[in-house]
């Protein structure tokens, strides 16, 4: 088992740490890396045995600000490493670069990109992920309104697909919020 950010008392954001308990011994661990990913809370977090994957989440800026994200990380179990989603020219999306290469100038994690809605996935938190047949399904949670306000965000039902062997994501499902033909959009459900 896993246990990556989150918030802590009084609801203050924690650090970027990333935990484990050995199931057997009921021993925690913290796992030390060079780097780690930007502190977030209401991400998810799903494993296929060897590589954990981060996706989503909010934050916070330097000011106080809060931010959605559409960061996909990934930490590869056997190697203790970080690696980040980055986008090539042609819009697929891999996992080439690791988090050593893209140190930061004042700290050890990795810079907060804005998001944007020409990106493949999108900036969403309190959302609920899960790992089938090599594929991430997201569904629902709190997206950023399309609009040029900060810390606008809407409900949603999308159901977005994210192939891992081709990198790919796709809107699977999208309904209104009040169709019958799909759940109500929610925010902070499980699945």
């Amino acid at each position: 088992m896993f246990v990556f950010g989150g918030t802590g008392r009084d609801a203050k954001p924690v650090t970027g740490d990333l935990w484990t308990l050995h199931t057997k011994t009921f021993v925690w661990s913290k796992i030390q890396t060079a780097q780690t990913p930007r502190a977030t809370w209401y991400h998810t977090a799903e494993t296929d045995g060897i590589f954990l994957y981060i996706y989503g989440g909010a934050g916070l800026s330097k000011t106080g600000a809060v931010w959605a994200s559409n960061q996909l990380v990934m930490f590869d179990t056997r190697k203790n490493s970080w690696y980040v989603q980055s986008r090539s020219r042609f819009g697929r999306f891999s996992f080439v670069a690791r988090f050593d290469s893209f140190r930061s100038s004042s700290d050890n994690v990795l810079s907060h990109v804005t998001c944007t809605w020409n990106d493949a996935l999108p900036c969403v938190f309190r959302h609920s992920m899960v790992f089938v047949d090599n594929t991430l399904i997201l569904f629902g949670g709190q997206y950023m309104k399309r609009v040029a306000t900060p810390n606008v965000y809407e409900l949603s039902n999308a159901i977005i697909r994210y192939d891992l062997s081709q990198w790919r994501s796709s809107v699977a499902f999208a309904t209104d919020c009040k169709s019958v033909l799909a759940p109500e959009c929610r925010a902070a459900h499980s699945v």
